[in-house]
């Protein structure tokens, strides 16, 4: 178990923090064959290096995590099985009393009992009588969010949205195909509801919005085509909005941070990778189980011009170790940043500028963030482009770490 070291910015600044897991797939064993994940009911809770469970409660611990927001992205249980759903939502209220964090979830498809498997006629019920009260503590926002497929939770400076892509799961004509379980969905009545709520003015410097499906289809992912039906007309409206928008979703399994269709004001969109679902496949090996915290600074954004900035730090869960500081090939990097959308070539050639009039010509990375502290806020796709066309075009040698350079020379 260990923590995630990237680069500090040295401002005094006021932080938001998030902490954000997704797609758990609790259980109760013994599983018939393979078990759908680490996270069984089953299995003693004291042995942190073999439950991901109590080894999330040791890292918080470790490495005294706080968060003003703990983030369940859907898919607490596996298959909607309800005593797996209701010790899911009981260490998810104990982990959020950990972080002295507030706990905000959204359903998922496997939390949907769309199968009937548990019961004759109520798909939702099992969610709708969870204790405490799901997806929120507040009945009137729960109530709102089962009745008009979103509610909006805002406290201080960050404020939520909380949409319900699995809100059709169990409904649907039977001669659909696919059936309406097999994808996400947000309705066009909804959209406009959401829009009339977001017109209001507000104070929120942080705005985020969290679904369980993917609003968009992801080139190499969406093999089973499972994102959310008119998701596309979601992301418009965000980019629409005064304010600038980061969805967070889960469901793919795959960890992913992406621009959203729409201009320069279109949302960004992270996806996690599963909290312990067993992945298979391919994805076994390019992909990892992943816990996140994110860190929202007000202050560099206001100072840097830009709309909103983040940080985010990744761990890994690796059986009979823990979680673990995660590495670039598990999805999402130790460490990272998103909110600069500077190109990377022009990235590219300030960096190299920067270090060819340098003598000795070698420039750390903390210096170039000196220069260019938006430079921390890229994401990681475009922080590994800047160093490509460092190599390749501009003859910078890059020394790598966690996800970012480390030191850059001639």
């Amino acid at each position: 178990m260990s923590d995630a070291a990237s680069p500090e910015s040295s401002q005094d600044e006021s932080i938001v923090r998030v902490a954000v897991l997704s797609d758990i797939h609790a259980f109760h064993g013994p599983a018939k064959g393979e078990p759908p994940s680490y996270a069984d009911e089953a299995k003693a809770e004291d042995q942190w290096r073999q439950h991901p469970f109590p080894g999330l409660t040791a890292l918080i611990k470790t490495s005294k995590l706080k968060a003003d927001l703990l983030l369940c992205c859907g898919d607490l249980a596996d298959k909607a099985e309800p005593g797996a759903m209701k010790y899911c939502w009981a260490f998810l209220n104990e982990t959020a009393k950990l972080l002295g964090a507030r706990l905000c979830a959204t359903a998922g498809n496997h939390d949907i009992d769309s199968r009937y498997g548990y019961n004759a006629f109520d798909a939702r019920g099992m969610m709708q009588n969870l204790t405490p009260t799901f997806p929120v503590r507040e009945g009137r926002l729960a109530d709102q969010y089962w009745a008009r497929q979103f509610c909006i939770v805002q406290s201080g400076s960050w404020r939520l949205v909380l949409v319900n892509s699995a809100a059709y799961h169990g409904q649907g004509s039977d001669d659909a195909q696919p059936p309406e379980y097999a994808h996400g969905r947000i309705a066009q009545s909804t959209i406009e509801r959401l829009k009339d709520a977001l017109t209001p003015p507000t104070n929120a410097a942080v705005n985020l919005l969290a679904i369980h499906h993917h609003p968009m289809a992801i080139g190499g992912v969406d093999e089973d085509g499972s994102y959310m039906a008119n998701g596309e007309a979601l992301i418009d409206l965000l980019a629409m909005d005064r304010q600038m928008w980061l969805i967070i979703h889960g469901h793919r399994h795959v960890p992913r941070l992406l621009h959203g269709q729409g201009g320069n004001n279109a949302p960004l969109l992270f996806g996690c990778g599963s909290f312990s679902a067993l992945l298979r496949g391919r994805w076994a090996t390019s992909a990892g189980n992943q816990f996140y915290m994110l860190e929202f600074p007000i202050g560099a954004a206001s100072s840097l011009g830009l709309p909103l900035v983040g940080r985010f730090r990744s761990w890994d869960w690796h059986i009979g170790l823990g979680w673990e500081h995660a590495t670039e090939s598990s999805g999402l990097p130790g460490a990272g940043g998103f909110g600069c959308r500077e190109h990377s070539g022009a990235v590219a050639t300030k960096v190299a500028d920067l270090v060819r009039k340098r003598s000795p010509a070698t420039v750390s990375w903390l210096e170039v963030l000196a220069k260019y502290p938006q430079f921390e806020f890229l994401m990681p796709a475009d922080i590994a482009r800047v160093r490509t066309e460092l190599e390749s075009s501009k003859s910078i040698r890059v020394q790598w770490g966690a996800g970012y350079p480390t030191e850059l020379s001639l």
